[in-house]
């Protein structure tokens, strides 16, 4: 650990100096405190506040804890930073910063002594973020609490040898009166905070944009959190919740500042774009920030978010949290990624899911990664951005946040995801892709075709129209390459039976084909209505059973009544005749879909105990088509419905399926180029404020 030498002083900033933007709320249950301090851990009082423990020695380097400095040096440039605690008792705290490279300085360690333990005082430790690269890292701190008898007296003896003024007798009986001689004391930490030094702050009247769709109590849950964050400092703020299924009531309770719209269900991307347009069209608000009715937010992550906002100068820049699990809270579920525009389902995470209380997670969010994404359940910026880079892609429901991120930094503006600043949301593999195959394979190919125009536009520059000929093969290139990866993601529903996704997956390269005018003139809540017919009929081999069916017998993933599958012990892993052979047999019948050797059935199946195998798989997460057995059932257990969902091997739904695809990626790889175009030619004006005036007014009907 290196040392950097510091004797303590007094600040030569006032009090009116100060901008505390970065709070900490101690606020731990035992399954997250990694993310506000290391172990071993501490507990925390009636009030909230953190107990340390006489020689105790407490480090909070965690997720909530630390100050990560790459996003704040992003929004303050070389910014004067002072870290500020409230404690009582005799502490002696440290100040540590932590490089990228994994290098640990000791900034600053100073004691403190008071009058009495019960004395309470605040400390406040100035330093400054220096902008090279290889040291941006995090800040973070420790106290250790002291004797504070000990203390004093040390403190006294020091006094005396300096010739200063004698406390020992003064300690001595500020101690004695608490009528027990030695006793030691605990510190407490009351509060916490990261502050900045002469700023100059903006005017913030923050519109928090909420789109809901049955989920009543937690929304208003977070509508009460965001009330109480923000009706102090900032009265001019407002909170538009867009209710899709018209369904939330008014809160009495709730302010004026809390407005409800209900409108049809036109998806996520329409209930965050008419809170959008609505929060704009007011004109009193100057920054937009969306928000998912499912995520649990707390009030400190709101008070960092507007304080950043006070603090940025620029109006490009938009600010965001990560995801983190709400099932496992000190696990790292999205912390945003950067989408390769011109790539179908090509995003390079900052980080994969993770826990955040091991050390090798939080230094990883310390490197350098150009992000282009951070999804919008917090997301938002100045007005400004959002009126230069435009709307949302009206595409109800998925892959509307991203669109948005890439469009606008590929067209100059920043996205940054703030470490500290986050919400627990259910995460991606609790839930399964089903009829959202539709929207993901849909918009997808919807976005690339408006973005690699964007982007090639933005690379060839002032040549690009007289390089179109040759700009139109590459495009024409990549968007025919895209056949191969549909192809994969069809084989990946159908291999595990999901034919409903399979079906939807069609649909989509077909309405995709049909070009804007399924976004533009086609009514989203009816063609959901639609799509959700077809994907229930297709889906019609999958059922949800409290328990497994009588008589069936439950086999590992991996197994047959034959043999043990190699990968089961990880053995000779892709090289024996044995998975060379199986593998062969799993992909030419198609797991099941398509027999190999055609078998009447008969009344006695019901009896075979081969017949009557079911693979069954501890999560969701666990599931891998290789680890069926060809035409067996399979199933997986679901915590949160208690039960089983079970898929059966279907031919008929596949062969459907299959025959249909056929057709339509023939129908792609002849038109796509065209197709394309219109796209391109089409997407400004579809994210245009134009369009989404008339389209709100469609929103409204009944």
């Amino acid at each position: 650990m290196n040392v950097l030498n510091r004797t303590p002083e007094v600040s030569k900033y006032s009090h009116a100096d100060l901008f505390p933007f970065f709070p900490i709320n101690f606020s731990p249950d035992q399954r997250s405190k990694s993310l506000y301090m290391v172990k071993p851990y501490t507990d925390l009082d009636d009030n909230g506040n953190v107990i340390v423990e006489r020689g105790r020695v407490v480090t909070f380097d965690g997720f909530m804890t630390a100050l990560y400095e790459r996003e704040i040096n992003h929004i303050v440039p070389n910014a004067k930073l002072y870290l500020e605690l409230e404690v009582q008792g005799s502490c002696r705290v440290g100040l540590f910063h932590r490089s990228q490279a994994g290098v640990v300085t000791e900034f600053a360690m100073e004691k403190h002594v008071g009058k009495d333990p019960h004395e309470v005082r605040t400390i406040r430790i100035d330093f400054d973020i220096v902008g090279a690269e290889a040291k941006l890292g995090r800040w973070y701190f420790t106290i250790e609490a002291l004797d504070f008898y000990s203390a004093a007296q040390e403190t006294s003896e020091k006094s005396e040898a300096d010739g200063g003024t004698l406390l020992h007798k003064a300690y001595r009986s500020a101690w004695n009166a608490l009528g027990v001689e030695g006793t030691p004391t605990d510190v407490i930490l009351r509060r916490a905070t990261w502050g900045v030094y002469n700023a100059k702050l903006q005017e913030v009247r923050p519109c928090f944009v909420i789109c809901t769709f049955r989920r009543e109590k937690q929304l208003a849950g977070n509508v009460d959190r965001l009330v109480s964050a923000l009706e102090a400092e900032y009265p001019g703020y407002g909170i538009i919740i867009v209710d899709n299924a018209r369904t939330v009531e008014r809160q009495e309770h709730w302010p004026e500042n809390v407005r409800v719209i209900q409108q049809r269900n036109v998806g996520g991307a329409g209930g965050f774009g008419r809170g959008m347009f609505e929060a704009l069209e007011n004109g009193g608000y100057t920054h937009i920030v969306m928000l998912d009715d499912d995520a649990d937010v707390e009030k400190t992550a709101i008070a960092r978010m507007t304080n950043l906002f006070r603090l940025s100068l620029d109006p490009e820049v938009f600010i965001g949290g990560a995801q983190l699990d709400v099932y496992d809270p000190s696990r790292l579920a999205d912390g945003g990624a950067h989408w390769v525009p011109d790539r179908f389902e090509r995003p390079f995470a900052r980080l994969a899911p993770s826990d955040l209380g091991e050390l090798s997670a939080k230094d990883a969010l310390m490197r350098n990664h150009s992000l282009n994404f951070n999804g919008w359940w917090l997301f938002g910026g100045h007005v400004d951005g959002f009126r230069k880079f435009g709307m949302p892609l009206p595409c109800f429901v998925h892959l509307d946040d991203v669109e948005y991120g890439v469009r606008l930094t590929m067209r100059g503006g920043h996205v940054l995801s703030i470490p500290g600043i986050a919400v627990w949301h259910e995460p991606y593999y609790a839930k399964p892709e089903g009829w959202f195959a539709y929207y993901n394979i849909r918009n997808e190919l919807i976005r690339l075709s408006c973005h690699i125009e964007v982007l090639y536009a933005l690379l060839v520059g002032d040549s690009f129209e007289t390089s179109r000929e040759e700009v139109d093969k590459r495009i024409s290139k990549i968007m025919r390459r895209v056949t191969r990866l549909l192809l994969r993601r069809f084989r990946g529903f159908a291999d595990i039976y999901h034919y409903g996704s399979a079906m939807l997956l069609v649909l989509a390269v077909e309405d995709f084909l049909k070009g804007p005018s399924i976004l533009a003139d086609t009514d989203a809540a009816d063609l959901h209505a639609d799509i959700m017919k077809v994907y229930k009929r297709f889906n019609a081999n999958h059922r949800f059973e409290k328990s497994l069916p009588v008589g069936v017998i439950p086999t590992p993933p991996g197994t047959s009544d034959k043999f043990i599958v190699p990968w089961v012990s990880r053995t000779k892993r892709g090289r024996g005749v044995l998975l060379r052979g199986y593998n062969l047999y799993q992909r030419l019948s198609r797991n099941g879909n398509v027999s190999l050797m055609t078998r009447k059935k008969t009344p006695l199946d019901a009896i075979s105990a081969r017949r009557r195998q079911m693979t069954v798989f501890n999560s969701r997460n666990d599931i891998n088509w290789r680890d069926i057995r060809s035409g067996r059932d399979w199933a997986y257990y679901d915590p949160q419905q208690i039960g089983y969902h079970i898929f059966s091997n279907d031919p008929e739904l596949y062969k459907e399926a299959r025959e249909r695809l056929s057709k339509a990626l023939r129908a792609y790889r002849k038109d796509v180029s065209s197709v394309q175009l219109q796209w391109a030619n089409e997407y400004d004006r579809l994210i245009s404020e134009p369009f989404w005036r008339d389209l709100v007014q469609t929103f409204d009907r009944v």
